[in-house]
């Protein structure tokens, strides 16, 4: 079937059909990188808080042992700021493998959902072509 011998308002009808799917197509693949985009920034700020928490505490210890030396290391205050920093660090790395995790599980959601956007511009594409062939007969 050649869409250029159809009649004009049945080709009109059926670019409209395919611009409204592209439409929906690229609106809900916007949706879905946003989505992506606001995962990565809050995990982001969240990694930056802890260290930049961290690196205030070790940049404590520095001025410290500058004006004081080696025999302050051991002060309780020193022992203190070193175990926060430690702290700190290691629940950057716990919050690593848990964004890590709940990344995974949103690509497999957003992955299905592709699948369903596909299938569903696919059907809605059928029935553009099949009202086109319905307005030709229609037509002639």
């Amino acid at each position: 079937m050649n869409l250029f011998f159809q009649p004009s308002t049945c080709r009109t009808e059926f670019e409209k059909h395919l611009k409204k799917i592209e439409y929906d197509a690229h609106r809900a693949a916007t949706f879905s990188a946003e989505n992506h985009h606001k995962f990565f920034l809050g995990h982001m700020i969240v990694f930056r808080m802890h260290l930049n928490k961290s690196e205030e505490y070790i940049r404590k210890c520095d001025t410290i042992i500058k004006t004081c030396g080696t025999p302050c290391e051991t002060t309780p205050r020193m022992v203190r700021w070193r175990r926060l920093a430690l702290a700190e660090i290691n629940r950057v790395r716990d919050d690593i493998q848990h964004s890590r995790q709940s990344y995974k599980d949103l690509l497999l959601h957003v992955h299905r959902k592709l699948n369903h956007f596909r299938r569903r511009a696919t059907s809605r594409s059928k029935e553009a072509i099949a009202s086109l062939e319905a307005c030709t007969r229609h037509r002639l």
